[in-house]
């Protein structure tokens, strides 16, 4: 099956970086925001980065708007009460940050240039 996940999102505060027995874990959360009716709604997205991919992600911080891409994972887990309890949370298998571009004049077909930096590391852990 085909399990693919793009995003693009606001980080909601610096990614948390644990230190595991084989790779290191970034923890973030991505926000989004789209208009039903006129109305906001923020939708928020659970996300975990291994290995060279955590590292990359170790150089955002909150408020930096990132193009992430991964596979759409569901956590399952036992709760205190004996209850089951899940949550979808996206495997980030590559990122990318996009950078503040200020008012930009298009009508004469002039674009800014603009650096961004890839990371690529999915081989990393798959």
């Amino acid at each position: 099956m085909y399990n693919r996940f793009q995003l693009i999102g606001r980080l909601v505060k610096n990614p948390e970086r644990k230190n595991l027995s084989t790779f290191d874990l970034a923890q973030f959360t991505l926000a989004q925001n789209r208009k039903v009716k006129e109305q906001d709604i923020a939708q928020y997205y659970d996300c975990k980065a291994w290995g060279k991919t955590c590292d990359r992600m170790m150089n955002f911080k909150k408020g930096d708007l990132v193009l992430i891409e991964g596979r759409l994972d569901q956590e399952t887990w036992q709760k205190p009460d004996g209850t089951k309890g899940s949550k979808h949370v996206v495997n980030v298998m590559s990122c990318m940050l996009i950078p503040k571009i200020d008012k930009v004049d298009i009508s004469e077909g002039i674009y800014p240039h603009v650096e961004v930096e890839y990371s690529g590391a999915a081989e990393d852990i798959f």
